[in-house]
């Protein structure tokens, strides 16, 4: 799925996740919402036109390495869906992909 595209879908997803899913956690839970706040602020970021075509503008090579983070963060919170002991992984892989994306204004 491409990145965008999985930004889109996830909205409906988290909505549908309680749900669907009635044996995970409330902690797996929040880690999926958390996955979508950060994902958020990946999609502003990373739908800013390309440097230097504006003022604000955003870098492709940050924009590939925010890709490879929300990759990494969504598949380890798929992982943690189907074994919490994996939580913590799910967790440090959103945290890193937050920390990709820089601060819009």
């Amino acid at each position: 799925m491409s990145f965008h595209r999985s930004l889109l879908a996830l909205p409906l997803a988290v909505g549908l996740f309680s749900c669907a899913n009635p044996g995970v956690s409330a902690k797996v839970d929040a880690a999926v919402v958390g996955l979508t706040a950060a994902e958020r602020a990946a999609l502003v970021y990373t739908s800013l036109p390309r440097c230097p075509a504006a003022a604000i503008c955003s870098d492709p090579a940050t924009v590939q390495r925010i890709k490879d983070a929300d990759n990494t963060a969504y598949a380890a919170v798929k992982m943690a869906e189907a074994n919490e002991a994996l939580l913590g992984a799910a967790l440090q892989a959103i945290s890193a992909l937050t920390s990709t994306v820089p601060a819009t204004h």
